[in-house]
């Protein structure tokens, strides 16, 4: 007899641009970083950073892989030093780099999400790009953590976004904040001035007069994202 599908959680998968972008998702830049979960089987495997949860859902950022090595050093571009780079190794090297473990796993047992639904997840629209920058570098300055904000292509414009930005408006539904910016390439980071407070794109960080953002670069736009006309 089959098994049968799990009536608990369901992942929704959303699939980012590169695997550079997923393991830029889990680094901390302190030598923390999350796990990543391997799934599938031969050309259809996926490597996957659990994320957001609403109501039953977890988000599942994901690409595909034919790696098969159970370790990820990621390096981020450090001012001055080198460029941002992965590698996968089959074990650890006394070298400079972030160390990302990839767990394999079986999802056939868990349900594919289609969508969340409307009383799980609202939009709010910042009008300013700004605001949505500074409202990412107070939650992470809240949960002393590397802020981050995800970026997508909608309607051939790029969207600039983040989940549960202002503290005091969070409930038991999710919120995604926000804002169109004037920018049609992507980028790896956000430098913060706030000496000019202002704030620019760019692929290198540690230059100590600015305060960084990530950006996670997605290949499409969350399932349920809407925007007016």
């Amino acid at each position: 007899m089959a098994p049968k599908t799990a009536q608990g959680k369901s992942i929704l998968y959303v699939k980012v641009s590169s695997t550079t972008d997923l393991c830029r998702y889990c680094c901390g830049y302190d030598f923390n970083t999350d796990m990543l979960l391997r799934a599938g089987e031969g050309s259809s495997r996926r490597l996957v950073a659990l994320g957001e949860q609403a109501g039953n859902v977890t988000i599942g950022y994901y690409v595909e892989t034919k790696e098969e090595k159970p370790i990820i050093i990621y390096k981020f571009p450090e001012f001055g030093k080198w460029g941002e780079s992965i590698e996968f190794v089959e074990s650890v090297d006394p070298q400079p780099g972030n160390y990302i473990s990839v767990i394999d796993i079986s999802f056939k047992d868990i349900r594919k999400a289609k969508r969340l639904n409307a009383k799980d997840v609202m939009q709010v629209e910042m009008r300013k790009p700004d605001s949505i920058v500074n409202a990412a570098i107070r939650k992470g300055m809240r949960n002393e953590s590397l802020p981050y904000l995800y970026s997508f292509e909608f309607r051939k414009k790029r969207i600039l976004c983040g989940f549960d930005l202002i503290e005091g408006l969070n409930d038991d539904k999710r919120i995604l904040y926000y804002a169109v910016i004037d920018k049609k390439e992507s980028s790896g980071f956000i430098r913060w001035s706030y000496t000019a407070n202002r704030f620019d794109f760019t692929d290198v960080i540690g230059e100590y007069s600015y305060i960084y953002v990530k950006i996670i670069n997605l290949a499409e736009p969350f399932s349920f994202f809407k925007m007016p006309d």
